[in-house]
């Protein structure tokens, strides 16, 4: 996040309508003393009821906070997001009156642009909030100290959080401190505390830098974010310590994939398992900054682990968004020192594998089907392939339009589960014979979605198989999409006998 210069709210003159409200918390951990952070979220605000809405599903802004109930909608001006790691070790306390004094500072930068009738501030410290409305009058009678003369803990914040309020209510004389559960649903509480956490992350990597982000409202809730979807696994495997990331033939990427169903580890021989070898012209930006990571805190440097990313966690929309937005900054090593999570455990982005057989049996089987790929793609002639293209089976094309289009067929709908395609193989070569095969959505393909987000990039999809033995075939589906590639095998059912 950067600073930015604030400009004026609307040109029309509109005194006596802007508000604001901000939500403070701070962060420690351990909570006694170590790591400490804190960070804000708010709004500015005038009254004139919005023709657009906020576009916020998760509260409605009013001007005394977010409500949960809609009521009149304002008008919003511009979302502000502050965190700040401190510098060597701190206190919970220090965290959340040092992330009050910057709510305070920053509503009276804002005030000396865009002039403020009303000012809300809320915080989940009691201490904090206590302190500015019923203790403080009786430390400034008694010297600053407490009733019985001993000092008051953390007097220097203190002391700059009074003589900012008082300034903050001379200026801004509606300027209120109130106090609200934490934890308990409240969604400037919830944006406060994350960026609160990302701050002890920030504090834990070294980074004490003050960062604050202003943005527009257009487009503030929203989280729309797309990525590649030949990447349609929700587990991504991959080795630490491991300098090849790239096919040596192509150049691409190479991801591979898989779908191990509930077992937290992959390798186990059922027929609802499922692997892909994903190869991409261009990386995916998070998942290397993910690689990256994993290997900086791998727990040996010289042994490697086999680690498997949780892309369905990843690839959720919000938290897409804010990997790609900072990558690595916020990404935390969980409690064992191995996996890793997006901002202190809450939300889970990678397991190291275990138990170790079981994992390399899946890594061989990976293997195994990278060659296939390399079959595929001419780079090698390990194994002897016989393709069918199914291309017109999933996908149709519109050419009377002077910009052609593609779309998933209709039979290919959202309750389809499998079709059927007559597939060529070859037991005895050169003879080449053709056999039904029932493929599956989403174990011998790529799942429905993800085949009708690529329909827009025109893909070609082939059924590629090779021999068994004298009387069966194995089979995968191979899906072109530019220059990426992917295959995709129900690796341990995709036999097909022949009777």
């Amino acid at each position: 996040m950067s600073k930015k210069e604030i400009k004026p709210a609307v040109e029309k003159d509109l005194t006596g309508k802007y508000g604001m409200v901000l939500y403070s918390d701070g962060g420690c951990r351990p909570t006694s003393r170590g790591f400490a952070g804190w960070g804000i979220h708010g709004y500015l605000y005038n009254t004139e009821e919005s023709k657009k809405g906020s576009g916020c599903r998760k509260g409605y802004p009013t001007v005394n906070g977010y409500n949960n109930t809609k009521d009149k909608e304002l008008t919003m001006i511009r979302y502000y997001d502050g965190i700040g790691a401190m510098e060597g070790e701190g206190t919970n306390q220090e965290a959340e009156l040092l992330g009050m004094i910057k709510a305070v500072v920053k509503a009276l930068e804002v005030h000396a642009i865009t002039p403020l009738s009303k000012v809300m501030f809320y915080s989940d410290s009691k201490y904090v909030i206590d302190g500015l409305n019923q203790w403080v009058q009786g430390w400034i009678k008694n010297g600053w100290t407490k009733s019985d003369g001993s000092e008051i803990t953390h007097v220097g914040l203190w002391r700059r959080l009074h003589e900012l309020s008082e300034e903050c209510k001379a200026a801004i004389p509606s300027s209120t401190w109130k106090w609200l559960k934490g934890h308990n649903g409240d969604l400037g509480n919830e944006c406060s505390d994350e960026l609160a956490t990302k701050a002890v992350v920030l504090s834990m990597k070294g980074n004490h830098a003050e960062e604050w982000k202003e943005s527009e409202p257009q487009g503030y809730w929203n989280y729309n974010a797309s990525y590649n979807r030949l990447l349609a696994h929700p587990r991504w495997y991959f080795n630490t310590n491991s300098e090849q990331k790239t096919d040596p033939s192509s150049g691409r990427y190479v991801y591979y994939l898989g779908d191990n169903g509930n077992e937290s580890s992959p390798g186990k021989r059922s027929a609802d398992s499922c692997f892909s070898i994903v190869h991409l012209k261009e990386p995916e930006p998070v998942m290397e900054a993910i690689r990256d990571e994993q290997n900086r805190v791998a727990f040996s440097k010289t042994l490697q682990q086999v680690v498997q990313g949780r892309l369905a966690d990843i690839f959720q929309s919000r938290t897409l968004v804010d990997l790609r937005n900072t990558l690595s900054r916020f990404i935390h090593t969980s409690r064992n020192g191995n996996n890793l999570n997006l901002v202190l455990g809450t939300t889970p982005l990678t397991d190291v594998c275990d138990p170790p057989m079981r994992v390399w049996n899946a890594i061989e089987t990976l293997t195994s089907l990278d060659i296939v790929l390399q079959c595929f793609l001419g780079n090698s002639k390990a194994i002897n392939i016989v393709c069918t293209d199914i291309t017109d089976i999933l996908y149709e094309v519109d050419r009377t339009k002077k910009q052609p289009t593609c779309k998933l067929r209709a039979e290919i709908n959202s309750s389809a589960t499998t079709f059927d395609v007559q597939v060529q193989y070859s037991t005895h070569p050169p003879v080449i014979e053709e056999a039904k095969v029932r493929m599956i959505l989403g174990l011998d393909t790529a799942k429905r979605n993800d085949l009708a987000a690529l329909a827009s990039r025109f893909p070609k999809v082939t059924v590629v198989s090779w021999k068994e033995s004298d009387c069966a075939f194995r089979y995968a589906t191979v899906i072109e999409a530019g220059d990426d590639v992917g295959l995709y095998c129900a690796a341990y059912a995709n036999i097909r006998v022949l009777i």
